[in-house]
């Protein structure tokens, strides 16, 4: 009789091991888009930029550029500043001010905003370029992801991206650009999301 105890006994200690090993969560499981799964923005890496764009917008200096990418005569710069995302479009060659400049908060919890995309929930700001038929932007805007919409009359592809940002392919809508911001996770999982 107590032969057949043990076995019992030593599998169920190793069932309940395994499960407070893994602390009976699935956070990290492909599909799972808890907030808590995906890196927060204010936690990745920002890039280095050759000259100061933010002197226009940010007078304390707490704005950290996550990526940037050309469209055209178009420089846009993600960035996050404390509890907001945020997005400057520059014209690629020196001007001075932003021709679009973007802030939002990021909801502090589930019951604001909206789940318009996984990573959520999103705030949302949008603007456009002073002038007629001038560039339109807006920024959703997660406390681990951004997705930033971008339209304007140029027609050239994308080009120079670097830091964490995961374009989204807009061959078939030439005068658009889509791109998310976060970690590698929640680029993978948020941008199939934005391109249906």
């Amino acid at each position: 009789m107590t032969w057949r105890i043990q076995p019992l006994a030593i599998g169920v200690t190793l069932v309940a091991l395994c499960t407070a090993c893994s602390g009976g969560s699935d956070e990290g499981a492909p599909g799972n888009t808890s907030p808590t799964s995906f890196t927060k923005l204010g936690r990745l890496d920002s890039i280095h930029l050759p000259d100061d764009p933010f002197s226009e917008v940010d007078d304390e200096g707490a704005a950290h550029p996550l990526g940037e990418v050309s469209k055209g005569k178009y420089r846009l710069i993600p960035y996050v500043q404390q509890d907001s995302c945020g997005l400057l479009v520059l014209n690629t060659t020196p001007s001075g001010r932003p021709l679009i400049s973007l802030l939002s908060k990021w909801p502090k919890n589930s019951g604001e905003g909206s789940q318009i995309y996984p990573a959520g929930p999103y705030n949302q700001a949008s603007g456009a370029e002073p002038g007629k038929g001038g560039a339109w932007a807006q920024i959703s805007c997660a406390e681990q992801s951004m997705v930033v919409r971008f339209t304007s009359r140029a027609t050239d592809p994308p080009s120079r991206p670097q830091g964490n940002i995961a374009l989204l392919d807009t061959t078939k809508t030439p005068k658009e650009l889509v791109f998310v911001v976060g970690s590698k996770s929640a680029q993978s999982t948020v941008l199939p999301q934005v391109a249906d």
